[in-house]
This record gives structure tokens, C-alpha cells and sequence, in this order.
């Protein structure tokens, strides 16, 4: 990745820091019950699992181009996990306070705080852009619109601040650029592929 592409993406992150506020006040005044119910479609787990990574590899398959399947759900997968880990060393609360998610294992019901940076959903929806991108290009602006719509409901429905946004897009594009590009030169499906 380019310096002067890092550079813009650290500016950017860096002038969300100062709009979060302002910007959380304009869309609490938003008050559309249809505009409610599209931006929970938009911000459901499944949604984005189904729409980003289920169809788009099914297309992918489809279009003999098996090969970055792997890579598709890789990228999803670490950005995943590079944001949970995140929002454990940075441990910032949500707009609306701090949240918990229970864990159920063999009849156990554990608690873990649900911190806010960055966002895990924009991780997720720009982690896959980049094979999208690559492969898909004339659905190139419905894969963006689609995860700008993800990024956007998160801070409609008052889960996260635009920092937590901001920070979850790069995370996830630059997670799914460089996975990308490892997959390429380490030829990662042959190995999948030839494991199963």
C-alpha cells in the first residue's frame, strides 16, 4: 500500500475523532420507522455473513473462481478477530454505554463486555471488498454501497461513533488487501484445496 494512501486513511481517523460527537447527534435526530427497520437489516450479523461472504462466494464458485474463495473467507475471518483484539486492549465504551454478550457453552452462560473500537461490522463488510473488487468490477459499487450502508447503520442505530467506523473500515480493507496479496503469491487455495 502506497505512503500517501496510509497517510490519507491516518487523517481520516484522525478527523473522525473530532466529529464523533456531532456527527452521533445528527443521526439520533433521524426519526424514519422504515429508515430503522432497512438499517437493522443492513447491521445483522447474518446479513452481512450471508450477503459478503456466502453469495459472493457462491458467485465466486460460479465464475470458476474458486481460487479466492479461501481468501475471501480468510480475510473476513482475521478481520474478525484483529478487531476483537482491538477492542480489548482499547476497551472504549459504546455511545449508548457499555454493552455485554453472553456466550453459551455445555449449559455455561458466560459475559464478556461488547466494547466499541473499532467496529467489527465495518471490519467484516471491508475485509472482503478488495477480492470483490478485483474479481467483481462491474458489481464494484454495489459491494460498496453495501458495506458503506453496513458502516453507516452502526452509527444510525447509535452502536458505534464514526471513529469506530472510520477505524473499522481500514482495518478491514487494509486486513483484505494484504491477505490478497499473500493468497496470490503464496498460491494459498492450491494448499486449501489440495488439504480437503
Amino acid at each position: 500500500m502506497k505512503t500517501k494512501t496510509i497517510a490519507i486513511l491516518a487523517i481520516s481517523l484522525f478527523v473522525s475523532f473530532f466529529l464523533d460527537q456531532l456527527v452521533s447527534s445528527f443521526f439520533y435526530t433521524i426519526n424514519i420507522p422504515l429508515l430503522d427497520v432497512i438499517m437493522e437489516w443492513f447491521s445483522h450479523e447474518i446479513t452481512v455473513f450471508v450477503v459478503l461472504v456466502i453469495i459472493s462466494g457462491l458467485f465466486l464458485y460460479e465464475e470458476k473462481k474458486s481460487k479466492f474463495i479461501p481468501i475471501l473467507f480468510i480475510s473476513f475471518f482475521t478481520g474478525i478477530v484483529i478487531s476483537y483484539l482491538l477492542k480489548f486492549m482499547i476497551m472504549r465504551t459504546r455511545p449508548e454505554g457499555l454493552l455485554y454478550f453472553t456466550l453459551s457453552l455445555i449449559g455455561l452462560n458466560f459475559k464478556f463486555p461488547d466494547y466499541s473500537f473499532p467496529s467489527t461490522h465495518s471490519v467484516m463488510a471491508f475485509s472482503v471488498l478488495p477480492v470483490l473488487d478485483k474479481e467483481f468490477r462491474k458489481l464494484k459499487f454495489f459491494w460498496i454501497f453495501f458495506s458503506v450502508m453496513i458502516a453507516l447503520s452502526r452509527i444510525y442505530l447509535n452502536q458505534h461513533y464514526l471513529s469506530d467506523v472510520v477505524a473499522g473500515i481500514i482495518i478491514g480493507y487494509v486486513t483484505g488487501h494484504y491477505i490478497l496479496k499473500l493468497g496470490e503469491k503464496h498460491e494459498i487455495a492450491k494448499k486449501f484445496f489440495r488439504n480437503i
